[in-house]
């Protein structure tokens, strides 16, 4: 088994960044200042290029809530345009903030743990602001999951299995 360097990330440069979130990935119960909550990061990729080109990757972490003050529910305010509609089972699904375009104001902040892109505010993004896309390269925890469960079903709905088929709409 191979396991993975821990990821070095580029920090964005002070000041507003169109971003488009990529992710909402659930990373369990975790201890905060409140005591247990259950947490989810949201990955974003900002209109900022690194030095090899690719659009600076920024993950932000959220208690999972959807009441009217929390952070996460102003999230998808800003991102939808409305207030987080939960299913008929009182759930709010993640997935239609893929793709949701954003503005991000980010300020680095120095700690004894290291230095930190922080986010000091939001706002929506217009129609008129050019769209940024999730790089092709990039795969989704869901879809990570997803091609594991392919794998392991001996390729039944992967792409290999997939590929010369003509589904409706192609």
């Amino acid at each position: 088994m191979k396991i993975k360097a821990k990821k070095q990330f580029q920090l964005p440069t002070d000041g507003w960044h169109l971003a488009v979130i990529a992710d909402a990935v659930d990373v369990g119960i975790k201890e905060t200042k409140f005591g247990l909550r259950p947490k989810l990061r949201t990955v974003s990729f900002l209109d900022e290029k690194d030095t090899t080109g690719r659009a600076i990757e920024l993950w932000s972490y959220y208690t999972c809530s959807v009441f009217q003050t929390s952070k996460f529910a102003e999230l998808v305010r800003i991102t939808t345009g409305d207030n987080p509609k939960l299913d008929t089972n009182g759930d709010f699904d993640t997935d239609g903030l893929r793709g949701r375009q954003y503005w991000i104001k980010t300020e680095r902040r120095i700690t004894a743990k290291g230095t930190f892109a922080n986010i000091t505010a939001l706002k929506p993004s217009q129609s008129s602001d050019q769209r940024l896309a999730i790089p092709l390269d990039y795969t989704s925890t869901k879809d990570q999951h997803q091609q594991v469960t392919n794998r392991s079903n001996g390729g039944f709905g992967s792409p290999e299995a997939d590929r010369g088929v003509e589904f409706p709409g192609d």
